[in-house]
């Protein structure tokens, strides 16, 4: 690849036991997703937990690969935070089955987990350009 005269090359670097552990953390929630849609839910219910598990590993892909790392970081966040936010909405209204489950609260704290570790993984990432 040639670079024009006075072009930047950017490269993020992050910290790797905390990179690692972001991508830990979602692929075990992703397990338990699994869980939940073949063991606890039964029929069209188990759906939305295969596609929060499908998401979560398309995703690890997607940033192992280094394909757009910082805007998927950044989309997995959010993901998380709508999930633990629904999930929170649905216990407190009481009319979803297994949202008071240990292991539903179990999830939940796996989420909140890698939705600290991701904010953290974006603060101590470090942008290296080359010119």
């Amino acid at each position: 690849m040639e670079q024009k005269a006075g072009s930047l090359e950017t490269r993020v670097t992050y910290p790797p036991a905390l990179f690692s552990a972001v991508l830990l953390l979602a692929l075990v929630a992703a397990v338990i997703h699994v869980y939940f849609g073949v063991l606890v839910y039964s029929g069209n219910n188990s759906i939305p937990m295969y596609g929060i598990a499908a998401v979560y590993i398309v995703g690890v892909g997607l940033v192992a690969a280094n394909f757009r790392r910082e805007l998927w970081l950044k989309v997995g966040t959010v993901w998380a935070v709508v999930l633990v936010v629904l999930w929170a909405a649905a216990a407190f209204l009481g009319n979803t089955p297994h949202t008071t489950d240990p292991l539903a609260y179990g999830v939940n704290i796996l989420e909140v987990a890698l939705i600290l570790s991701l904010l953290a993984l974006t603060r101590y990432s470090r942008v290296q350009t080359k010119f």
